[in-house]
C-alpha cells in the first residue's frame, strides 16, 4: 500500500470500517453480502481485511443493502458522498426525521446530567456519530 496516495490509504482503512459497521449496525455479515451480490466470499473478506476494492464494488455493495452512510466512509477521504439518485417525497420526511434524531442526540449528550455533562464524552461521541452519518446521508438526498 505504500505506492497508494494518504486519501487513498484512508479510503481502505474506512472500507475495513465499512464492512464491520455494515456487520454491527445492519447485520449484514461478509457472507450476507455475499449472497446477495454476485461478490464471491473470498474476495469481499480480502477487502475487510485491507485489500484495495474496485470502484464498481460500491455499486454490487449498495445493491447488496449496503447504505449510502457506509458506502461513502470510503469516498470521504476525498470529500466525496455516495448517494442514491431517486428523491421522493419520503426522501424529505426520512431527512427531516434522520436530523431531528441527530439532534436530539446531541441534546441528549449536552444535557448537565449525561456522563460528561455539558461536554460530549467519547461514549456519546460514539452513539452520535452513525446517526449523523444516517442523517447526512438522508440530508444530501434531497439537497
Amino acid at each position: 500500500m505504500a505506492d497508494l496516495s494518504l486519501p487513498a490509504r484512508d479510503s481502505v482503512a474506512a472500507q475495513q470500517d465499512m464492512f464491520r459497521l455494515a456487520q454491527k449496525e445492519c447485520g449484514l455479515s461478509l457472507r450476507a453480502i455475499s449472497q446477495r451480490s454476485p461478490i464471491a466470499y473470498n474476495t469481499l473478506r480480502g477487502w475487510a481485511q485491507g485489500a484495495a476494492m474496485p470502484a464498481w464494488a460500491l455499486g454490487e455493495l449498495a445493491d447488496a443493502g449496503v447504505p449510502d452512510h457506509l458506502l461513502s466512509l470510503i469516498t470521504a477521504p476525498w470529500k466525496r458522498s455516495v448517494m442514491t439518485d431517486e428523491e421522493t417525497d419520503a426522501d424529505f420526511d426520512d431527512a427531516a426525521d434522520a436530523a431531528g434524531e441527530f439532534a436530539a442526540a446531541v441534546r441528549r449528550a449536552r444535557s448537565p446530567s449525561s456522563p460528561g455533562g455539558t461536554n460530549i464524552v467519547h461514549g456519546e461521541k460514539a452513539e452520535i456519530i452513525p446517526i449523523g452519518r444516517r442523517a447526512r446521508a438522508k440530508l444530501r438526498r434531497v439537497a
